[in-house]
This record gives structure tokens, sequence and C-alpha cells, in this order.
């Protein structure tokens, strides 16, 4: 049980450490920093959004739109951080 209980807090820090090194661009090469390029394609897609709305009048609020966004980004730094080997 206590190599359970090793292999999950050691997985929290490892995903810590990876979102970090994400986040601070200490990967190599740096085109394959998903964080960063979902980022900046969310901002592209909210402000073609604001720019080309469909409704009649679009509301700047991008709370929602962001909201979803930043959850996909977060479930795809979690499938990116690799998976737990040597468990079973």
């Amino acid at each position: 049980m206590e190599r359970y209980w090793e292999v999950f807090l050691q997985s929290f820090s490892n995903f810590g450490g990876y979102v970090w090194r994400e986040i601070t661009f200490q990967v190599d090469p740096w085109y394959v920093n998903y964080f960063w390029w979902l980022i900046v394609l969310s901002l592209v897609v909210w402000g073609l959004e604001i720019l080309f709305s469909m409704e009649e009048e679009p509301s700047q609020d991008p709370q929602g739109f962001l909201v979803g966004h930043l959850l996909h980004v977060l479930q795809l730094l979690h499938l990116q951080a690799g998976h737990l080997h040597g468990i079973l």
C-alpha cells in the first residue's frame, strides 16, 4: 500500500513539474510547448468570435468562452504529462 501512496504523491509532483516547465518555456524544442500554443489559439479564436460574431448584439464577456478553453487546455496537459510507468 505504501508503494501506491508513493506513486500517487510522485505523480502529482511530476505533473506539477511538467506544467511548470511548460509555463516557463523550459521545454526543448520550444514548438512542442502545448500550453502556450493552446493559449494563443484560444485567444485567436476568441478574437475572431468577437470580430465575426453570429449574434445580433455580441457580448464581449469572455468568461464562458475562456473557461471552456482553459478546461480543454488542462485536459490536454494532463494527457501529455505522461503515464505512470511500472505501477502494475
